[in-house]
């Protein structure tokens, strides 16, 4: 019910495109074209011995409560230096919390995309207090973070900039300002790099997307079915 059954579409869709002939949008790949995590690949690999792709899509939440609560304890541990209160942190992690605009943060029902950045992104975290005094490694936590766009690739682009930004603090007291900003250019060149596979595959994607003949009744399903706050702006920004 969740954003898990477009996903599993995809992947079906690409798996067996032969029988979404007739279908509004899954006919077309260049329409989903433009999703292309790493889910697809794993859900159709997983669909062989599973059988359907609801099942494959269900086996991923195991690993990703494991790697939730195991995570954040490593961070814990990093971070507070304390087995008890890593536990702690990594409960409280955990806990579903409701966001605006439909969003949860913590262990949620299924392994969508934002829940998979967001048990590796905690790895990328504390990786930067272990790496927080050896520049050169930054290079491959920006790289990793650049390459999460083919996990959920709305928040890569804000988590980069987050990264980035949170590296000036750590830099070597000795360094000048103009040493600082150079650092800062290189780290955010080689996020775009790794950026780059996937910006292409969004822009070839927005050329090739076809309409269909029924655009309205697309567009009043999505009015009367979808939150408002999808296709209503000042309902968003609310």
């Amino acid at each position: 019910s969740s954003d898990a059954a477009n996903l599993a579409g995809f992947a079906a869709a690409s798996q067996y495109p032969q029988l979404f002939q007739h279908d509004l949008i899954l006919s077309n790949p260049a329409n989903f074209q433009l999703y292309s995590t790493i889910h697809i690949p794993l859900l159709r690999l997983l669909e062989t011995p599973c059988g359907n792709f609801g099942l494959a899509f269900s086996l991923l939440l195991g690993p990703h409560v494991f790697l939730q609560f195991f995570g954040f304890y490593w961070l814990g541990r990093i971070v507070l230096r304390s087995r008890f209160w890593a536990l702690i942190f990594s409960l409280m992690a955990a806990a579903p919390v409701p966001l605006p605009l439909g969003e949860v943060w913590g262990i949620v029902k299924d392994a969508l995309p934002r829940f998979t950045f967001q048990v590796i992104l905690v790895f990328l975290i504390g990786l930067v207090f272990l790496w927080r005094s050896n520049p050169r490694r930054w290079l491959w936590i920006m790289a990793a973070a650049g390459l999460l766009a083919f996990v959920h690739p709305v928040s890569a682009p804000v988590w980069g900039a987050t990264l980035l930004v949170g590296f000036w603090p750590v830099m070597p007291t000795g360094w000048s300002f103009k040493k600082r900003l150079g650092q800062l250019f290189i780290l955010g060149l080689t996020f775009l790099v790794a950026l780059l596979p996937y910006l292409i595959i969004y822009l070839s994607a927005h050329q090739g997307g076809s309409g269909s003949s029924d655009y309205d009744l697309l567009y009043k399903s999505i009015m009367e079915y979808f939150p408002d706050n999808i296709y209503n702006t000042p309902a968003a920004l609310a």
